[in-house]
């Protein structure tokens, strides 16, 4: 007998080995990475460990890409899945960043897969999915909820949140074609630290001299968006792999605002691919419940 609700998403989630082991029925369409534009890995943390990924970009110099899922390895996915289940939600990452929604989008109205696959517009990327994903699995395992209650939720905690992205250099952010290649210039001329906002696209917020004065600055912008209400937030601090030196540092400042739970955890490969290592992003839900790691 079919469960009534599967859940599936995209790497852009940062899910981990553990998080497959307590999400044993979880779908996953693993996104593409690419080195040097000659070796192309599934980037799925069971078969492609962050150590490697770390080392192809670092110590090996070799400069990464990324790419959608196969549109074929996506069909597959879902049909294996409705096998097991009689409705499907699936959670990419955000419009904004890839095509992987708009390509999920018209697969879904295709007569194999109308009204069994919703795709859900997450506006997000990694902790934002990665909460979104955990979410959507727990009420899928209760029999009572349904698809719109599921996605009632998703858009409660997707419509209430956010994002600081801080980054260390800039050119990898450009590369991407994310910000232009003259303002990744000249910020790494003047040794300016940029502070970028997200909502589903990144956008230019601020820009400060000190990687203090960036911290404190969007740390004090999530202060406003909470109405100054600090002991009511949780914030998650995701960093693309960072240097420990410069870890304990943010921690440090982030310890001088008392937050009343803070939450730490890495960027996903296909991420810090385009944000580049020593990255860091803050992040925080204006909604009443709290979801756990």
């Amino acid at each position: 007998m079919k469960k009534k609700i599967g859940i599936v998403t995209d790497s852009s989630s940062g899910l981990t080995v553990k998080d497959f082991e307590e999400m044993p029925d979880i779908g996953f369409c693993p996104l593409l990475i690419s080195f040097n534009d000659d070796e192309t890995f599934d980037d799925d943390p069971r078969t492609f460990k962050q150590e490697e990924f770390i080392e192809r970009i670092t110590t090996k110099k070799q400069l990464a890409k990324t790419s959608q899922t196969p549109l074929g390895r996506t069909i597959e996915i879902w049909e294996e899945m409705l096998k097991k289940f009689e409705k499907l939600i699936f959670i990419p990452l955000s419009k904004g960043l890839s095509g992987q929604y708009s390509t999920a989008s018209v697969l879904a109205k295709e007569p194999n897969f109308k009204n069994k696959v919703y795709v859900f517009d997450s506006n997000g990327v990694s902790i934002i999915n990665y909460l979104l994903v955990k979410k959507a699995y727990k009420m899928a395992e209760v029999k009572e909820n349904n698809v719109n209650a599921i996605l009632s939720a998703l858009r409660n905690i997707r419509d209430n949140y956010i994002a600081f992205i801080l980054p260390n250099d800039m050119s990898y952010l450009a590369r991407g074609g994310r910000i232009t290649k003259s303002a990744a210039g000249l910020s790494k001329l003047l040794k300016i630290k940029p502070i970028l906002t997200f909502d589903g696209t990144i956008d230019k917020f601020d820009t400060t001299r000190t990687w203090k004065k960036a911290v404190n600055k969007a740390l004090n912008e999530i202060l406003k968006f909470h109405k100054l209400n600090k002991n009511n937030t949780t914030l998650y601090v995701v960093d693309a792999f960072a240097n420990p030196t410069l870890l304990n540092e943010t921690k440090s400042y982030i310890e001088n605002y008392e937050f009343s739970n803070v939450e730490y955890s890495k960027l996903s490969n296909v991420i810090a691919a385009h944000t580049g290592l020593d990255t860091f992003a803050f992040i925080s839900f204006n909604i009443n419940e709290k979801i756990n790691l």
